[in-house]
């Protein structure tokens, strides 16, 4: 009796998660809108992308998804916004996987009018590679940097040297 009781739970655990995660993606979408950062952002608006000029642009996929698609040279890669929340002091806190159900990152944005940065970043094994918005335990040099919400359409990428 234990047994089937388990296994019937367990069957409705996994028809249930479809229609679960509809209203979290939809949650999702809603605070990444208030937030502002629907759209595309860029250091400079009027260039296209490349090494010098760093984009991203969040959307949402046919699936419901919100994906926040980054383009700062030639290593950006879409995220899956699997989580995201708005802190206390105004900041956006995000949780983003390359391949859904495989954390990658969590991201802190800190917002400012029309424009953010990434406050702080750690992997999924807690390694902390942005922090306040300076780079640390990484090659990369500096500060993270502020993105502008652009009008209309972005931008193609400039082509790779």
């Amino acid at each position: 009796m234990r047994s089937g009781l388990l296994l019937a739970a367990c069957v409705a655990a996994l028809v249930a998660t479809p229609a679960d995660a509809a209203p979290n993606r939809a949650k999702i979408r809603r605070v990444i809108e208030q937030a502002g950062l629907m759209g595309w952002s860029a250091q400079d608006c009027s260039r296209p992308a490349g090494s010098g000029n760093a984009w991203e642009q969040f959307s949402v996929d046919e699936d419901g998804y919100v994906l926040d698609i980054d383009y700062e040279g030639t290593d950006g890669e879409p995220f899956y916004v699997v989580d995201a929340r708005r802190l206390s002091n105004g900041d956006l806190r995000m949780k983003l996987e390359v391949n859904l159900g495989e954390p990658d990152l969590t991201v802190t944005y800190r917002l400012e009018g029309g424009r953010h940065m990434t406050w702080t970043s750690r992997t999924a094994e807690g390694t902390l590679l942005i922090d306040e918005s300076r780079w640390v335990n990484s090659e990369e040099a500096g500060a993270s940097v502020w993105y502008t919400r652009c009008p209309g359409p972005p931008p193609e990428p400039a082509p790779v040297d």
